[in-house]
């Protein structure tokens, strides 16, 4: 919200003047990091099971995922994920694998199904039969005009008996010719079943494979490989936190600066981290409280962009900060 600069003078007039800062800015000296609203998640299982992998894709300092050569079955050199055990500290992409339960018969499953599809739609796909029923239709149509031309100018050449027959022939073949395009399309449906059987034999493998809700960093670990998972009782595997995006909360008082002032403005906020440096981060407010603390308090939230050195975020949930709410 924009507040011209002779209104919010008036306020500050009539209210008092705001906490300390620079002119056309209001300082909340003891805010709290922690994480957004859905930037944490406690990651479970969806299948029970015995855990027997844990291993996840491996991210470079900037995020992205680390391939390396290899060669498939054909002989050709592909690009391929590197993987590395999941531990506490590790950088995960947002629906990366982290672990898997016990999946040899979801796996062979799968491929029964995956297999079972591509000959349906092999079947599908093959109107070889519709083709020859229509050569041998447009044949016996041909033999029947001809003869019907013989006897035109030579009645009797050709016997009633055979011209029976080939009419006969003709009629077997228009139906021989429905036959073959009935056949193709139940080929067709019966792909669509083997895929929909496909897609379920593909769920039930996913439901297997525990992925991170978010991008963040595990931060804890409650099962590991060889121990078992009750999706009932006891789901929960690892603990992930989102780094990339942060929310800050202070209070400010009512009688110094109306909520209005501060609404959706920009903020700037500061950190002291380890050694004493101090860095800056930006952001946005996106929430003010209608709920008063104290009588007059009211909380403040923003949203600020992490960002990393070295490979490290510089922030997490915990730290205090100083906010810098920008009201001009």
């Amino acid at each position: 919200m924009q507040v011209p600069a002779m209104m919010l003078s008036a306020l500050l007039v009539m209210t008092g003047p705001p906490p300390e800062g620079s002119p056309g800015s209001v300082r909340l000296p003891n805010c709290m990091i922690s994480t957004t609203q859905d930037g944490e998640a406690e990651v479970p299982a969806k299948e029970s099971g015995v855990l027997i992998a844990m291993e996840t894709p491996l991210l470079d300092a900037n995020g992205a995922q680390v391939f390396k050569e290899a060669t498939n079955e054909n002989g050709e050199t592909v690009q391929v994920p590197v993987y590395v055990p999941v531990r506490e500290g590790i950088q995960v992409a947002k629906g990366a694998l982290l672990a898997r339960i016990d999946d040899a018969l979801a796996k062979a499953q799968h491929v029964t199904a995956k297999h079972k599809y591509e000959v349906a739609k092999e079947e599908a796909e093959n109107d070889i039969n519709v083709r020859y029923a229509q050569a041998s239709a447009d044949v016996s149509k041909a033999e029947l005009q001809r003869a019907l031309d013989v006897n035109r100018f030579q009645p009797g050449t050709i016997s009633d008996a055979e011209m029976q027959r080939r009419r006969l022939k003709v009629h077997e073949t228009t139906l021989a010719i429905e036959q073959a395009e009935m056949n193709l399309r139940i080929a067709q449906w019966q792909m669509k079943i083997s895929g929909a059987e496909l897609k379920a034999a593909e769920e039930i493998l996913e439901r297997r494979m525990i992925r991170s809700p978010l991008e963040g960093m595990v931060v804890e670990i409650y099962r590991h490989v060889g121990e078992a998972v009750q999706t009932v009782s006891d789901p929960v595997v690892m603990h992930v936190v989102g780094l990339q995006r942060l929310r800050v909360e202070g209070f400010l008082n009512a009688r110094d600066v109306p909520r209005s002032v501060v609404t959706g403005r920009p903020v700037t906020v500061t950190v002291e981290l380890d050694g004493g440096s101090r860095k800056e981060f930006t952001g946005q407010v996106v929430f003010i409280s209608p709920l008063f603390s104290g009588g007059t308090d009211y909380r403040v939230l923003a949203e600020i962009e992490n960002r990393k050195e070295n490979g490290v975020w510089l922030l997490g949930p915990g730290l205090d900060a100083e906010m810098i709410i920008n009201v001009k």
